[in-house]
């Protein structure tokens, strides 16, 4: 008998759910603004009860009718935030079809599928997580994204705070200019002090700090100089977070395959510069990404906890064949 499972990645800046079979057919697609339970423990629950109607409601399945529901959510260890989510759900009757595990294990799902490696995931925040063949958990940072630096958020906060620097010395370089012109072109304003004040100041802060990250990125990776030193300071951090999780795990310096979620990740010259910083903790480097959504192991988690037989071959076969 066919069943219905649904997954969600719930990140600080974005969401988005998938709906599937048991055969691993994808039947729909949704997403919605960012669901970390720690930032907002009391607005979350709505958004992801919203998500999972509205995957139902397009997919024309009924909410009686799914058998698993997995949730991969930033922020996943909020007891506050857990608790009130449970509460929407078990009036919705979905509290026991539901697991709530953090984004970072749903991510982990898709890329290492032998359960055992080292995850480096860059978003709005940043972890490394790794599993050993014991089954043992290890984690570095993770500590939410206004802690923890490297992060796409950091990385914006960093060229906010590089900005408003310049504008204080009224510095009006062509690198600095360059750098204005990210700001500008993501809040419309011309004065950047202006555009300093309405990100800060806007009700998804979060989200529009971290989405600057990918611009900062590409100025640097076009010798952009400022943008350069933010880009290489975040690098290294990362790489020092692996290198805590490299001890923690007791690893030797042989090769060794990273796996890398996040936007940042996908980006050749970020991901380079990483290798570089690491160069004399590891021999050998190899990335491995995935273009499935960490929505996709969420689902697989809560698939296993209801003896659903969902596999990741199938979700991957499928979606090529539809893709």
């Amino acid at each position: 008998m066919n069943k219905y499972i649904i997954g969600i990645d719930g990140g600080a800046s974005n969401t988005l759910g998938v709906i599937l079979d048991s055969h691993g057919n994808t039947l729909g697609v949704s997403s919605q603004v960012g669901t970390n339970l720690a930032i907002n423990p009391e607005g979350v629950p709505t958004v992801i009860v919203a998500l999972i109607k509205e995957l139902c409601l397009n997919s024309k399945i009924s909410l009686d009718d799914i058998s698993a529901i997995g949730l991969g959510l930033a922020g996943a260890s909020s007891d506050e935030g857990r608790e009130m989510l449970f509460k929407y759900l078990d009036k919705e009757r979905l509290t026991k079809k539901t697991i709530i595990s953090s984004d970072a294990e749903a991510a982990f799902k898709i890329l290492c599928p032998t359960n055992c490696g080292i995850m480096l995931s860059i978003g709005t925040g940043i972890i490394c997580y790794g599993k050993d063949i014991q089954g043992r958990v290890y984690r570095t940072a993770g500590h939410g994204h206004g802690v923890d630096k490297g992060s796409g958020y950091w990385i914006g906060e960093q060229l906010l705070w590089q900005l408003s620097l310049n504008e204080s010395a009224e510095i009006s370089d062509y690198e600095s200019m360059e750098l204005s012109k990210i700001l500008s072109k993501k809040v419309k304003d011309i004065s950047v002090d202006h555009g300093i004040k309405s990100i800060i100041n806007s009700e998804d802060k979060v989200k529009k700090i971290a989405s600057l990250a990918e611009d900062v990125c590409f100025l640097a990776e076009n010798e952009n100089d400022l943008a350069l030193g933010i880009i290489l300071e975040a690098t290294r951090e990362a790489a020092e977070y692996l290198i805590q999780l490299k001890e923690l795990m007791n690893l030797d310096d042989n090769e060794v395959i990273l796996y890398g979620n996040g936007g940042l990740l996908g980006n050749q010259f970020f991901r380079r510069n990483i290798i570089k910083a690491l160069q004399f903790d590891f021999k050998s480097i190899t990335w491995a990404l995935s273009q499935l959504s960490p929505a996709y192991g969420a689902s697989l988690i809560a698939a296993e906890l209801h003896e659903i037989p969902l596999s990741l071959h199938d979700i991957v076969l499928k979606t090529k064949k539809n893709g």
